[in-house]
């Protein structure tokens, strides 16, 4: 008997005794191997006595891409069905509308931090730019941005479970549930942390990887490892610069675990440091080759270095610390939870019932990331809701290994649907909840801001500079007005009682009176403020204001928004 095998090497079995090699189908009458054929291949008018086996290879890479597009499909739709409830209102955070304007902006020619300050890195305007380049200038367009990075950085959580040695299931399970839970703490906004989740997470599954080669094989890390490792942390350094704690976790547990199994010497610790540390910082020094090119380096260098300094110097007061953790701790309890069942199955779980494969590699490289997740929050000291989505990720992956724990006690006929129960409470309560808020403010179909913009409309031609004193920073967006200042948030202007230089108040060391002065006397247009939040602007930009209103502008209009009136004055 003869069989033919994969790239062209046939297996003959005669006797015990396998024979490669063509020349064994030459015992076949009538067949004969072509060079770089996979089968044998009737010649001579003669039948094949066996029919072609397809290749194991390709059969088992088909069948991985078919479920990898699934599970890609899955994690999509439920992405998109679980945040449609993000679709009604307009803007969830002032930071969302800040970096629309931002985009919209460079689109028309003008620089981030030149023509729109802020000071992050200028990586989320660029991909709201992108968005808005493919698929229009809309509130629609970031929210289905928003929809892929969730689906992104689900589906490389699959990848950090798969490279530790997890199953497919558990890596679906943990997708599943960082989809769900992203709506929790202002998520539902396309904020930095759902945008750079996915490069962090890629960069996780990199780590893991690389990890679980020398344990398995001795092997030290190489370069390419760096590479893999790095790239991501340095795309994700261009959106937020806190992502350096996750990126040192990531290299000090290649290390700990190289230097365990003596696999590392200090010269090459030495080499992989310094190219880890270069591939990192690579993308945001070469994002400001622009400015250097222009001769405005320091209007880039100072929003991305001096800045965030200024802003950390204030830290929240002790009470409100405490408070944001508390909150955080309890949305994530489920999580903490089933991350106990995961500890005691790795712990206490007798040896003659085995432990899944990378069980102990997966929590300890999902610890080293949650640490680093705090220290990214602990540092920024002001505890933020959002800021908590860093620990999303790897509270994620958690979960799902300590609900395939759980299910594992039980019985195989009911395991599986256990899991599977689990997995979908955790992920449709915040849906729920989410829901249940549109519901009761009526799925936003009276929304304030979309009737302020059009209020700013009706005495403005598009293109006009407004001035929006302390109301979310979209309505420039969604009245089509131009920027007045390039300090279109309203923190960094008017809209805080301290006005030190380089405090968290003035994190721009701006003169903020001699901006206000010099925004007033170019006499926008339209001018914006929020009554209700009138008492939080300062005492010598509201006179000024004030002053401005009763001499050169008529009230246009009013609009009942959160927290009080909206005022829309036209110029005369």
């Amino acid at each position: 008997m003869c069989t033919a095998i994969t790239g062209g090497s046939y297996g003959n079995q005669r006797g015990g005794r396998r024979t490669r090699g063509a020349g064994c189908m030459n015992d076949v009458p009538g067949v004969a191997a072509l060079p770089g054929s996979s089968g044998a291949v009737p010649i001579g008018g003669g039948e094949m006595p066996y029919p072609a086996r397809p290749s194991l290879r390709r059969t088992r890479v088909s069948a991985g891409m078919r479920w990898w597009v699934g599970a890609i499909g899955f994690l999509f739709l439920a992405a998109f069905v679980l945040r449609i409830p993000a679709f009604f209102p307009v803007g969830l955070t002032p930071d969302e509308g800040l970096y629309m304007v931002q985009a919209r902006e460079w689109l028309r020619g003008g620089l981030p931090y030149l023509a729109v300050w802020d000071m992050h890195p200028l990586g989320v305007p660029a991909v709201f730019a992108a968005t808005f380049a493919l698929l229009g200038e809309s509130l629609f367009s970031i929210r289905l941005l928003g929809i892929i990075s969730v689906t992104a950085a689900a589906s490389a959580l699959i990848l950090v479970v798969r490279a530790a040695g997890g199953s497919r299931s558990t890596g679906l399970a943990a997708g599943l549930l960082y989809v769900g839970q992203s709506l929790l703490l202002n998520g539902s906004s396309t904020n930095t942390e759902i945008l750079f989740a996915p490069l962090v997470a890629l960069s996780m599954a990199a780590t893991l990887r690389t990890c679980r080669r020398i344990l398995e094989g001795g092997a030290p890390p190489a370069w390419r490892d760096m590479l893999l490792m790095g790239v991501p942390i340095g795309l994700a350094l261009v959106m937020k610069s806190v992502v350096v704690m996750e990126g040192s976790a990531a290299f000090l547990l290649v290390v700990l675990v190289a230097w365990r199994c003596h696999a590392l010497t200090l010269p090459r610790l030495a080499g992989l440091a310094l190219c880890y540390a270069m591939v990192c910082a690579a993308p945001i020094l070469l994002a400001g080759l622009p400015y250097l090119l222009r001769g405005e380096l320091l209007a880039y260098a100072f929003p991305n270095f001096v800045a965030p300094l200024n802003y950390i110097t204030e830290s929240a007061s002790r009470t409100e610390a405490l408070r944001q953790v508390a909150l955080a701790l309890l949305g994530f309890c489920w999580a903490f939870g089933l991350g106990a069942v995961a500890l005691v199955a790795l712990v206490w779980r007798p040896r003659a019932q085995g432990r899944p494969a990378g069980l102990g590699l997966l929590l300890l490289g999902c610890t080293f990331w949650f640490a680093a997740a705090t220290a990214g929050i602990v540092t920024l000291s002001k505890f933020y809701d959002h800021y908590f989505l860093t620990w999303l990720a790897p509270l994620s992956v958690v979960g799902a290994v300590g609900a395939r724990q759980l299910a594992r006690s039980l019985r195989p006929a009911e395991a599986r649907l256990a899991f599977a129960l689990v997995v979908l409470a955790a992920s449709l309560s915040p849906w729920a909840i989410a829901l249940s808020e549109r519901v009761r403010t009526g799925f936003g179909l009276r929304n304030p801001l979309v009737e302020v913009a059009r209020d700013v409309s009706a005495v403005i031609r598009p293109g006009d500079p407004i001035y929006v004193v302390n109301e979310d920073p979209i309505i420039y967006m969604l009245a089509h007005g131009g920027v007045a200042t390039p300090y279109v948030f309203p923190q960094h202007l008017a809209d805080q009682t301290d006005s030190r230089l380089g405090s968290d108040s003035n994190p721009a060391m701006i003169d903020q009176l001699q901006e206000v002065a010099r925004v007033l006397g170019q006499h926008p247009r339209a001018i914006v403020l929020h009554r209700g939040r009138w008492s939080s602007v300062r005492p010598d930009a509201a006179g000024l204001i004030t002053e401005a209103l009763a001499r050169d502008y008529h009230l246009a209009n009013t609009v009942e928004g959160a927290g009080g009136t909206v005022e829309i004055w036209g110029l005369r």
